[in-house]
């Protein structure tokens, strides 16, 4: 898939917005994590979005494809569907881990002329005022 086709499935359709849910697959899910799905689902849902269902491997070291499955069971669980992501632990690990995923990611950064880093962290002096950031980095 070319990259400007991709970035098309991020922009919002018309009228809707496009939302994810992107557990990480380092334990098994908790309240938290269904709650948060579930209020995502139906704010996306009741303004004709698009959801996607973004997981997010980047922690190899505590991987386990049992954490993957607990995801598509906790979905399956509370009856939420999703636009685009990973059917099930094979399709996930063929089509979206970040492993198989990282060259198109290295192609796509290649292309960018310029990348900034932010370094500002909460307790950078100056960085925020009253909680809102102040955009000095």
């Amino acid at each position: 898939m070319r990259l400007d086709q991709e970035i098309n499935d991020y922009l919002p359709p018309s009228g809707g917005i496009v939302s994810r849910i992107a557990p990480t697959p380092s334990g098994y899910l908790h309240a938290g994590n269904a709650y948060n799905f579930i209020l995502t689902y139906l704010l996306t849902r009741s303004l004709g979005g698009v959801l996607h269902l973004r997981i997010d491997d980047y922690d190899f070291g505590r991987y386990r494809r049992e954490f993957v499955q607990n995801i598509f069971d906790v979905l399956e669980f509370l009856g939420l569907d999703y636009d685009k992501g990973a059917a099930n632990v094979s399709d996930f690990e063929r089509n979206f881990s970040f492993k198989t995923r990282a060259k198109r990611y290295e192609n796509a950064l290649e292309k960018l002329d310029e990348i900034y880093i932010c370094e500002c962290t909460r307790a950078t002096k100056d960085a925020y005022e009253n909680g809102i950031y102040t955009k000095i980095c």
